[in-house]
């Protein structure tokens, strides 16, 4: 009967596994949380077992939309695998520092390093945490993670399914403008995912990459990138990832213009992850479909649909997607003739992203929409506040602008009106002009629409 107690956590850790393959997420815990305890109580288990619990635990957290709640398992797991975090933000700079000279180093060497065989558990642990960090906003330990896992992921045994990584650092490297070094990071994790037969990471990579493409401009290769995201996705039946896929999808049919088609992925998106109660995704489908139906010119449901996510994105610990679901509230208040609470509305978003440096590209929606609805606010009131409120809307449009290529025909036109009302002609219709020029370079129909509006207003 001694080796009853061991046979009970060997049966509770393959159930939690098989639970998390098959995305019953709270099986997973719930198994994973009672294998943990025995282990507390006496049960012997080695550090890299409970490890791999622990980081198991925190793609159950993740699953249902948990992201504050994660990151203790991650951590834990790391603190098993004897990584430990650093407190402190020179700790970060220190780890940050560090990896970047070990990926040059090993850039220039190419000198393969002997496999540590917890390297894969603690890689994997590592860049979900940076994910998690990545939607906190934490910018500093989300690039050192994310450093960190690569440099993990490089000393994994071959076998290790290790792909994301890879791709996390492809979408870094993207978005402070080295696109060789990305489509470098890109093209390992897929070759990483086709040898060990992982197409989970295969597919978010692929994802991953097409969010690159779409801050970065590239419209039409984004869609192609989803769509083969998507694709494999239902192919494997992977909800959670897909759900993933389809807001990618969504954001790039969104900025082509095909208003029907976002829609409907924002639809499907929105159901589904209804349907497995993850509060973080239904916030995606709602606030998304809210985005698809202001477009569409159904400003009454889009306000209803905004204040249906707002919560579910604060239980969720999702605050980047405040910054997006917020503007598109205060655009859709404006859109109904409620201007003293598009006023509101504005005013909250200003103060959620003062002394914020975006790095999130699908903000960018958040952000054009906030700069619409204060140029809009000037036409009523035309007040000295509700100048200063435009200057600073248009203002933070810009800082999305700068690292993300795709606001920057908004941002241009956006600055055009400014111009116009200040009454330099001159600037405003050279603003508009190279509005325009990128919009039609990018593909972008309903900015080119706005571009070409403020050039009409002009003549």
């Amino acid at each position: 009967m001694a080796d009853e107690p061991a046979r009970a956590v060997e049966f509770l850790e393959k159930a939690g596994e098989r639970a998390l393959a098959m995305g019953a997420y709270q099986d997973t815990l719930d198994f994973l949380r009672r294998a943990l305890a025995m282990s507390s109580r006496g049960v012997a288990v080695e550090p890299e077992r409970r490890g791999r619990w622990q980081r198991w635990l925190g793609e159950a957290a993740w699953g249902l939309g948990d992201i504050d709640g994660c990151g203790g398992y991650f951590e834990a797991a790391l603190a098993e695998l004897d990584r430990p975090l650093p407190t402190s933000r020179a700790g970060w700079l220190r780890v940050t520092g560090r990896h970047v000279a070990g990926q040059l180093w090993r850039g220039m060497t190419r000198r393969a390093r002997p496999a540590d065989h917890r390297a894969g558990e603690a890689a994997l642990a590592a860049s979900r945490l940076s994910y998690r960090h990545y939607h906190g906003g934490d910018n500093l330990a989300m690039i050192a993670l994310n450093l960190r896992s690569v440099a993990l992921a490089d000393r994994a045994p071959a076998t290790a399914a290790v792909a994301t990584p890879y791709w996390q650092l492809g979408y870094l490297a993207g978005i402070v403008g080295m696109p060789r070094v990305a489509a470098h990071y890109y093209g390992h994790a897929r070759g990483r995912a086709r040898a060990t037969a992982d197409d989970t990471s295969l597919a978010m990579s692929l994802y991953s990459e097409a969010s690159y493409l779409i801050g970065a401009g590239h419209l039409g290769e984004a869609r192609r990138t989803a769509r083969e995201a998507v694709d494999v996705l239902r192919r494997i039946g992977h909800v959670h990832e897909l759900e993933v896929a389809l807001t990618v999808a969504a954001h790039a049919e969104h900025d082509l213009g095909e208003h029907r088609t976002a829609l409907a992925l924002c639809r499907e998106l929105y159901e589904s992850s209804r349907e497995r109660h993850n509060r973080m995704h239904e916030a995606w489908g709602a606030y998304t479909t809210a985005r698809e139906l202001l477009a569409l010119g159904e400003p009454d449901d889009a306000v209803v649909l905004c204040a249906h996510a707002a919560p579910l994105a604060l239980e969720a610990g999702d605050r980047a997607s405040m910054v997006l679901l917020g503007g598109l509230r205060a655009l859709a208040e404006v859109q109904r003739g409620r201007h003293a609470a598009a006023r509101d509305a504005l005013d909250e978003w200003l103060g959620r992203v003062d002394g914020t440096m975006p790095a999130v590209w699908s903000l960018g929606h958040g952000y054009v929409a906030a700069a619409r609805c204060a140029l809009a606010l000037i036409d009523h009131t035309g007040d000295d506040a509700a100048r200063a409120r435009a200057r600073a809307a248009v203002s933070h449009l810009w800082r999305h602008a700068l690292v993300f290529p795709v606001t920057r025909p908004a941002a241009l036109a956006c600055e055009a009106r400014l111009a116009h009302r200040a009454g330099r002609t001159t600037v405003a219709r050279w603003l508009a002009g190279e509005a325009l020029a990128r919009a039609q370079a990018q593909a972008m129909p309903g900015d080119a629409r706005d571009a070409a509006a403020v050039l009409a207003a002009l003549a």
